[in-house]
């Protein structure tokens, strides 16, 4: 395969995705070698677990906030996804539908 380099000393190859990383050896002779990196987890998903080991759903960080405020203030939320807060905010007080 060949690949030309733009002014920028950028390479488009084939297959590849934004955001994908590779490490890149200088074998000589103007070679080289280019192995794809698995992209770690980010963080935050390997970090939150719930106690039986599974990833949490996705829920953003904000509602967290927004619940556990409620729950200290003793405010009622209004939601129509009832069965997230009740799992992860068992105390806050909700409005649904």
């Amino acid at each position: 395969m060949t690949v030309i380099a733009d002014s920028k000393r950028r390479v488009v190859m084939p297959g590849a995705r934004p955001g994908d990383v590779f490490a890149c050896a200088d074998q000589g002779n103007g070679h080289f070698l280019l192995v794809r990196l698995n992209k770690p987890a980010p963080p935050f998903v390997t970090a939150r677990r719930d106690s039986d080991g599974t990833v949490p759903p996705k829920m953003p960080l904000p509602d967290f906030f927004i619940g556990g405020q409620a729950e200290i203030m003793g405010w009622k939320i209004a939601t129509h996804d009832q069965e997230r807060f009740k799992k992860h905010l068992s105390k806050v007080a909700l409005v649904t539908p």
